[in-house]
Protein backbone atom coordinates (compact mmCIF):
# COMPACT_ATOMS: atom_id res chain seq x y z
CA UNK A 1 0.00 0.00 0.00
CA UNK A 2 1.44 3.60 -0.94
CA UNK A 3 2.81 5.21 2.16
CA UNK A 4 3.05 9.05 1.89
CA UNK A 5 6.29 10.70 2.29
CA UNK A 6 8.01 13.81 2.21
CA UNK A 7 10.13 14.63 -0.74
CA UNK A 8 12.83 17.46 -2.00
CA UNK A 9 10.83 20.94 -1.69
CA UNK A 10 8.41 20.06 1.13
CA UNK A 11 6.06 18.14 -1.66
CA UNK A 12 4.47 15.06 -0.64
CA UNK A 13 4.54 11.92 -2.68
CA UNK A 14 3.51 7.96 -1.94
CA UNK A 15 6.08 5.20 -1.88
CA UNK A 16 5.50 1.37 -1.73
CA UNK A 17 7.61 0.91 1.33
CA UNK A 18 6.29 -1.76 3.15
CA UNK A 19 4.15 -1.44 6.18
CA UNK A 20 5.79 -2.01 9.55
CA UNK A 21 3.63 -3.74 12.03
CA UNK A 22 4.05 -4.21 15.40
CA UNK A 23 2.17 -7.57 15.17
CA UNK A 24 3.70 -11.24 15.08
CA UNK A 25 3.55 -13.29 12.08
CA UNK A 26 1.10 -15.70 14.15
CA UNK A 27 -1.57 -13.12 14.35
CA UNK A 28 -1.47 -11.74 10.63
CA UNK A 29 -1.97 -15.85 10.02
CA UNK A 30 -4.96 -16.27 12.36
CA UNK A 31 -5.92 -12.61 11.34
CA UNK A 32 -5.95 -13.87 7.19
CA UNK A 33 -7.64 -17.24 8.26
CA UNK A 34 -10.11 -15.31 9.80
CA UNK A 35 -10.89 -12.91 7.00
CA UNK A 36 -10.76 -16.17 4.29
CA UNK A 37 -13.68 -18.14 6.27
CA UNK A 38 -15.49 -15.17 7.05
CA UNK A 39 -15.60 -14.50 2.99
CA UNK A 40 -16.16 -18.30 2.86
CA UNK A 41 -19.42 -18.47 5.56
CA UNK A 42 -21.05 -15.99 2.39
CA UNK A 43 -21.04 -19.16 0.11
CA UNK A 44 -23.56 -21.14 1.69
CA UNK A 45 -26.64 -18.46 1.39
CA UNK A 46 -26.24 -18.98 -2.61
CA UNK A 47 -27.47 -22.59 -1.33
CA UNK A 48 -30.87 -21.50 0.24
CA UNK A 49 -28.85 -20.21 3.22
CA UNK A 50 -27.75 -23.98 3.95
CA UNK A 51 -25.98 -24.66 7.40
CA UNK A 52 -25.23 -27.55 8.97
CA UNK A 53 -26.10 -27.88 12.71
CA UNK A 54 -25.14 -31.14 14.49
CA UNK A 55 -27.23 -33.39 12.88
CA UNK A 56 -29.34 -31.35 10.61
CA UNK A 57 -29.42 -28.84 7.63
CA UNK A 58 -30.66 -25.56 8.44
CA UNK A 59 -31.63 -23.81 5.62
CA UNK A 60 -33.89 -20.81 4.38
CA UNK A 61 -34.18 -17.90 7.21
CA UNK A 62 -33.05 -20.21 9.92
CA UNK A 63 -30.28 -20.72 7.99
CA UNK A 64 -29.16 -17.45 6.99
CA UNK A 65 -29.74 -16.07 10.81
CA UNK A 66 -27.43 -18.67 12.14
CA UNK A 67 -24.99 -17.55 9.35
CA UNK A 68 -25.36 -14.17 9.91
CA UNK A 69 -24.65 -14.87 13.54
CA UNK A 70 -21.56 -16.52 12.55
CA UNK A 71 -20.15 -13.56 10.36
CA UNK A 72 -21.05 -11.76 13.07
CA UNK A 73 -19.05 -13.73 15.98
CA UNK A 74 -16.28 -14.06 13.32
CA UNK A 75 -15.84 -10.41 12.80
CA UNK A 76 -15.54 -9.66 16.26
CA UNK A 77 -13.10 -12.76 17.27
CA UNK A 78 -11.22 -11.01 14.01
CA UNK A 79 -10.48 -7.64 15.30
CA UNK A 80 -10.22 -9.46 18.78
CA UNK A 81 -7.44 -11.47 17.09
CA UNK A 82 -5.53 -8.14 15.73
CA UNK A 83 -5.82 -6.05 18.66
CA UNK A 84 -4.32 -9.23 20.35
CA UNK A 85 -6.85 -9.80 23.00
CA UNK A 86 -7.07 -12.96 25.16
CA UNK A 87 -10.74 -13.24 24.75
CA UNK A 88 -10.17 -13.50 21.40
CA UNK A 89 -7.76 -16.43 21.61
CA UNK A 90 -10.56 -18.32 23.82
CA UNK A 91 -13.45 -17.44 21.43
CA UNK A 92 -11.36 -18.47 18.55
CA UNK A 93 -10.75 -21.85 20.46
CA UNK A 94 -14.76 -22.51 20.79
CA UNK A 95 -15.89 -20.93 17.54
CA UNK A 96 -13.46 -22.99 15.33
CA UNK A 97 -14.17 -26.36 17.54
CA UNK A 98 -17.92 -26.13 17.61
CA UNK A 99 -17.92 -25.57 14.02
CA UNK A 100 -15.57 -27.98 13.23
CA UNK A 101 -17.89 -30.24 15.60
CA UNK A 102 -21.21 -29.25 14.10
CA UNK A 103 -19.88 -29.63 10.52
CA UNK A 104 -18.17 -32.75 10.75
CA UNK A 105 -21.14 -34.49 12.66
CA UNK A 106 -24.13 -33.25 10.34
CA UNK A 107 -22.24 -34.43 7.08
CA UNK A 108 -20.81 -37.43 8.71
CA UNK A 109 -24.27 -38.54 8.88
CA UNK A 110 -25.46 -36.59 5.20
CA UNK A 111 -25.63 -39.03 2.64
CA UNK A 112 -24.62 -37.23 -0.56
CA UNK A 113 -28.41 -37.98 -2.18
CA UNK A 114 -29.65 -36.70 1.03
CA UNK A 115 -27.70 -33.62 0.36
CA UNK A 116 -28.50 -33.03 -3.01
CA UNK A 117 -32.06 -33.67 -2.42
CA UNK A 118 -32.25 -31.40 0.37
CA UNK A 119 -30.49 -28.79 -2.63
CA UNK A 120 -33.12 -28.97 -4.93
CA UNK A 121 -30.55 -28.19 -7.88
CA UNK A 122 -32.76 -28.34 -11.58
CA UNK A 123 -32.92 -32.00 -12.60
CA UNK A 124 -29.76 -31.53 -15.21
CA UNK A 125 -27.43 -30.75 -12.75
CA UNK A 126 -28.97 -33.24 -10.03
CA UNK A 127 -28.22 -36.00 -12.76
CA UNK A 128 -24.53 -34.69 -13.17
CA UNK A 129 -23.68 -33.97 -9.87
CA UNK A 130 -25.28 -37.64 -8.72
CA UNK A 131 -22.52 -39.66 -10.53
CA UNK A 132 -19.72 -38.23 -7.70
CA UNK A 133 -19.05 -40.87 -5.32
CA UNK A 134 -19.17 -39.06 -2.45
CA UNK A 135 -20.15 -40.61 0.95
CA UNK A 136 -20.91 -38.98 4.43
CA UNK A 137 -18.07 -39.54 6.10
CA UNK A 138 -15.63 -37.98 2.89
CA UNK A 139 -17.93 -34.68 2.85
CA UNK A 140 -17.41 -33.92 6.58
CA UNK A 141 -13.89 -34.37 5.94
CA UNK A 142 -14.06 -31.56 3.40
CA UNK A 143 -15.44 -29.18 5.59
CA UNK A 144 -14.65 -30.35 9.02
CA UNK A 145 -10.60 -30.68 8.00
CA UNK A 146 -9.82 -27.17 7.35
CA UNK A 147 -11.67 -25.69 10.59
CA UNK A 148 -9.53 -28.27 12.71
CA UNK A 149 -6.19 -26.88 10.88
CA UNK A 150 -7.56 -23.13 11.88
CA UNK A 151 -8.09 -24.44 15.37
CA UNK A 152 -4.63 -26.02 15.94
CA UNK A 153 -3.27 -22.80 14.45
CA UNK A 154 -5.16 -20.70 16.63
CA UNK A 155 -4.17 -23.10 19.80
CA UNK A 156 -0.46 -22.90 18.52
CA UNK A 157 -0.24 -19.38 19.05
CA UNK A 158 -1.82 -18.76 22.70
CA UNK A 159 1.69 -17.04 23.54
CA UNK A 160 0.89 -14.20 21.10
CA UNK A 161 -2.34 -13.22 23.22
CA UNK A 162 -2.91 -11.06 25.70
CA UNK A 163 -0.18 -8.32 25.50
CA UNK A 164 -0.95 -4.70 23.92
CA UNK A 165 1.38 -4.74 20.37
CA UNK A 166 0.79 -0.99 20.71
CA UNK A 167 3.03 -1.11 24.34
CA UNK A 168 6.20 -1.60 22.86
CA UNK A 169 6.11 1.66 20.16
CA UNK A 170 5.05 3.87 23.67
CA UNK A 171 7.60 5.77 25.07
CA UNK A 172 7.87 6.03 29.07
CA UNK A 173 7.20 9.36 30.55
CA UNK A 174 11.01 11.13 31.74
Amino acid sequence: MPTPVKLAGGRVGLTCRPMRTSRPLAILVICLLDLFFLIALHVPLLYHGLFPLFGTLLGGRDGIYVIGAAVLVLGLLLWGTWEQRIWAWWGSVVYYAVLAATWLVTFAQTSWAGLLAWLQFPPSELEALSDIPLRGYELGLFVGLPMLACLIVVLACRRHFGRNPDASTLSSPS
